[in-house]
């Protein structure tokens, strides 16, 4: 959740969190999944944390944290910041730096979200074999780029 009544981020989340890109104020967000069950039938669901240096930004990562919670990744992928700054007429009442920042802060938690819900997915063996192939292929790929960086420098110098 953002920031509320001066709490800032944890230690755990200020190590986890990512600074938003293109945002006017400093922002930070950590995302994790959790158990919820705020949906039917309960299951793992979006937890946005984060914090602002500005009031603005903070209302406005306190809005995304609030709206997403308990969302499943699947579903906040499709979320469209364009939409939401329509529905709530934020055109109006913000510049449009404050605007591409909410797009920027929904970006980090789509990212952010998309890479917890990889790494808390269970290995089964379908996964593992895809995972496997693409092991071999990088390791063939890096191999041989080694061979060729080493082929250049040894001809070029």
């Amino acid at each position: 959740m953002a920031r509320k009544n001066g709490e800032t981020l944890t230690l755990d989340l200020q190590k986890i969190s990512v600074k938003v890109p293109g945002c006017v104020s400093i922002v930070r967000i950590a995302v994790s999944l959790e158990e919820t069950d705020l949906r039917e039938g309960g299951g793992r669901g979006v937890v946005v944390a984060g914090d602002a240096d500005a009031r603005v930004a903070r209302g406005m990562l306190a809005l995304l944290s609030e709206g997403l919670r308990g969302v499943e990744v699947e579903q906040i992928m499709e979320v469209d910041v364009g939409e939401i700054i329509r529905i709530a007429n934020l055109q109006q009442f913000l510049p449009p730096g404050r605007n591409n920042g909410l797009a920027n802060m929904l970006d980090v938690i789509k990212q952010q979200s998309a890479a917890a819900a990889v790494v808390s997915a269970p290995l089964t063996a379908g996964s593992f074999a895809r995972w496997r192939s693409l092991h071999i292929y990088m390791c063939v790929y890096i191999h041989i780029y080694i061979h060729i960086y080493t082929y250049i420098n040894m001809h070029m110098y």
